[in-house]
């Protein structure tokens, strides 16, 4: 029903103030969220780029720093199998070899494991950023 009179002329004035203060403060809110949200993709983008170029790097190190230690270790083992097989243990060349093996493939499980759990530490990070720009977005929609 309609507000007739003085008294209806009043609360459609208070109704046109109303909508005319709120309406644009909401319209300033939400763009604020757009901007807000386009910031943190921005810096997620950035965080994602620095870490590949980072990964790169260490990859690259990574892998000269390991022919290098093969190529050594080869000579190394061949050494020490000689060592044992002639001065220390002077058992058959055989049973060298296979001492050598052995201490080898644990050295080499265990390094295995360090830098599988150093690559498990890198993704954890980028997954932060990532959950961070997923709530964003998912207030965002919640809010329109």
């Amino acid at each position: 029903m309609p507000l007739q009179g003085e008294r209806g002329d009043m609360f459609n004035s208070i109704r046109e103030e109303l909508e005319s203060t709120v309406t644009p403060l909401l319209k300033e809110i939400v763009d604020d969220a757009r901007k807000l949200m386009r910031q943190e993709a921005e810096l997620v983008r950035t965080e994602v780029r620095e870490e590949g170029v980072r990964a790169r790097q260490a990859f690259t190190l990574l892998i000269a720093g390991s022919a290098t230690l093969f190529i050594s270790l080869v000579l190394c083992a061949f050494m020490l199998v000689q060592l044992i097989a002639t001065e220390w243990l002077k058992v058959p060349l055989w049973a060298a070899f296979g001492i050598v093996a052995v201490v080898m493939a644990l050295v080499g499980g265990g390094l295995s494991f360090f830098g599988g759990k150093k690559l498990e530490s890198m993704r954890q990070s980028s997954g932060r950023s990532m959950q961070a720009l997923r709530e964003g977005f998912g207030w965002m929609q919640r809010a329109m």
